[in-house]
């Protein structure tokens, strides 16, 4: 074989397969586009119900593969949609302004977040040793102060820490994106336990959902009462777990006991009406004492959250719309995962929605998030006039 045919089957190599990395790139911005137009179309068709989330959790997932600014129109819609769930808009409302501070501008996302009434003034003190779990369970000193926290007794108290001795701290501007950083005040930040405390002044007395955020297990005092007890590892978001509450007029005493096992260590914390809406005349600070007087009863109904809602929809769903509801539930995990990580119950809930009914989007989730091998082979599925090619790990 010559030097001029090598080099010409060598040419006509390198061009064939530029033209199928090409064609692969062309077909895969085809697809993403399509999805993300049929996920906005469907999110704009559900506007005003609570299922309206679980297409805007698709669009988000599809934000690095359409064009620039093709989310952040959906998001101001959603978002600024009189018509749309709170609870829903407050999601849209947040990543919108993590798009504002991404895109450069800072100031525009703080608004966003003081907007859905994210606090960020708290006293802090920590890190206490714990192994795993166990520090939820355990009692810590700074737990005697949950319904009375005097300045004077907070500027004094020393306790012994994780590697060292401990004092309350404050923590004002130290809040990222709506979240308290203790991973960037505390160390060791992994296996402990810290307190954060802040008074919550309201102009009035009356009902209130606490909502939280937070990457373990959680234990919330308000003025002095249990209102919330959760043990579960998950990454933090906004809004993961919510209390009805009463609020006192005046200072209310907040302390929030969180555990961090392993990640990132932050804390949302917002009030609320019960649909989700934030509550006007109700802010935090640290310049003063508070001191309960007398408990004020906690609600006894539930808190309304997309969590159980999406939950119970998908239970109580039958026939065909069984496998769409169960999917909803699933997308909803990927952007508030209020489920324990050992459950995977985004896993789980796709593989109900697929016993239901294949479908594209269910498929290339579980792709995605499955752990371990879900079947042999490839699987093919169309939407519309474009076909999918999933490969999955064989068992």
């Amino acid at each position: 074989m010559t030097t001029l045919v090598r080099t010409s089957i060598r040419a006509f190599l390198v061009s064939a397969v530029a033209w199928v990395v090409v064609s692969v790139a062309a077909h895969a911005e085809t697809v993403n586009q399509t999805r993300f137009e049929v996920a906005r179309v469907e999110l704009l068709r559900r506007v005003g119900r609570p299922e309206a989330v679980a297409p805007l959790a698709a669009l988000l997932r599809l934000d690095d593969f359409v064009p620039a600014g093709a989310l952040r129109a959906v998001l101001h819609q959603v978002a600024d949609d009189r018509r749309s769930d709170p609870l829903v808009a407050a999601q849209a409302a947040y990543h919108l302004a993590v798009a504002d501070e991404n895109g450069g501008d800072a100031a525009a996302g703080a608004r966003g977040w003081r907007a859905l009434g994210l606090l960020d003034t708290f006293q802090v003190i920590g890190p206490f040793d714990a192994q795993g779990r166990s520090g939820l369970a355990r009692h810590y000193p700074p737990e005697d102060l949950a319904g009375q926290a005097a300045m004077d007794v907070l500027r004094t108290a020393r306790y012994p820490g994780k590697e060292r001795e401990v004092t309350w701290r404050v923590a004002d501007g130290v809040c990222r994106q709506g979240a308290l950083l203790l991973g960037a005040l505390l160390t060791p930040d992994t296996d402990a336990v810290a307190y954060a405390l802040t008074f919550v002044r309201s102009g009035h007395a009356g009902p209130a959902v606490l909502r939280l955020g937070s990457a373990g297990p959680i234990k919330v005092w308000l003025n002095g009462q249990v209102v919330l007890d959760e043990n579960v590892v998950h990454p933090p978001a906004l809004d993961q777990h919510a209390a009805a509450v009463t609020l006192a007029a005046g200072d209310n005493v907040l302390l929030v006991k969180t555990v961090i096992t392993a990640g990132a260590w932050r804390l949302f914390v917002r009030f609320t009406d019960d649909a989700g809406r934030p509550l006007p005349n109700v802010a935090a600070h640290n310049d003063g004492a508070a001191t309960v007087r007398q408990s004020v009863p906690t609600p006894k109904k539930a808190a309304r959250a997309l969590g159980p809602l999406l939950q119970a929809r998908a239970k109580a769903s039958r026939g065909p719309a069984r496998s769409a509801a169960w999917l909803d539930y699933a997308r909803l995990l990927t952007l508030v995962p209020d489920q324990d990580a050992d459950k995977k119950a985004v896993e789980g809930a796709l593989r109900t929605s697929l016993d239901a009914a294949e479908s594209v989007e269910a498929l290339s989730l579980l792709a995605e998030v499955a752990p371990t091998p879900i079947s042999c082979g490839h699987q093919s599925v169309t939407e519309g006039n474009i076909p999918f090619i999933i490969s999955l790990r064989c068992k």
